[in-house]
């Protein structure tokens, strides 16, 4: 079982495809995506819940519908 990286609680990593980064499952964010680059920088990874909250939801905003949101450094 992962931990989502938004609210730390339990989710569920799935197949991300040909992305390259991770996808999560969240009973709370639903399904998104987390790009690699912000995976592999601390002080992203380190963000508090507010600031990945915020990415998520700037994510959202760029996302067409019926797709995942990806989280990528710029939204933080």
């Amino acid at each position: 079982m992962a931990t989502c990286p938004i609210c730390k609680s339990a989710a569920e990593e799935i197949e991300p495809g040909r992305f390259d980064g991770k996808t999560y499952r969240c009973p709370m964010h639903r399904e998104f995506e987390v790009a690699d680059s912000v995976l592999q920088t601390p002080k992203l990874m380190g963000a508090s819940t507010a600031e990945w909250k915020t990415a998520l939801s700037r994510a959202k905003d760029k996302t067409a519908p019926g797709k995942r949101p990806r989280i990528l450094t710029y939204h933080f």
